[in-house]
């Protein structure tokens, strides 16, 4: 009985670590966004932080303020969680409810997020080249729109 019970137990330790996500697999493949990026577009000074993976989470929080007249436009609480098998981004624009949307692509340096049932954006794209940090949204309201930043660290 005993040997049943030992052959048992390092099947289901076997079964987990094979089922189980990776630490490369799971959020430290995403440590890359982490970091403090910075970047001006049309008088627009953009922030974007990221803590890197831990308890396996990333927090994140962006703010676009006008540089003129050092005035708020916009801000957004982030974070992207290890569920199970899948990352989610959580997004909380003008610390408003949650969206969420799933990791469906990533490669080394990139990554794309998506929710085909939100309204707009439909996905949210992050690449790192260099020390710059790309982010783009996509979506359709009756048609195509598309948005990208360009923040260094």
């Amino acid at each position: 009985m005993k040997r049943l019970l030992t052959g048992l137990a390092f099947v289901a330790c076997t079964l987990l670590a094979v089922c189980a996500p990776t630490e490369r697999e799971g959020l430290a493949k995403l440590s890359w966004m982490a970091g403090h990026w910075s970047g001006t577009d049309s008088g627009v000074e953009m922030e974007e932080a990221w803590l890197a993976p831990k308890g396996g989470v990333m927090l994140g929080v962006h703010r676009d303020v006008a540089s003129k007249e050092d005035k708020l436009m916009s801000f957004e609480y982030l974070r992207i969680e290890q569920r199970e098998s899948a990352l989610i981004y959580v997004a909380s624009p003008s610390g408003k409810g949650a969206v969420e949307f799933t990791l469906s692509k990533s490669e080394e340096n990139s990554a794309i997020f998506e929710n085909p049932k939100h309204d707009f954006p439909k996905r949210i794209i992050y690449q790192r080249i260099d020390d710059t940090l790309h982010a783009r949204i996509e979506g359709d309201e009756g048609k195509s729109i598309a948005w990208e930043w360009e923040l260094r660290d």
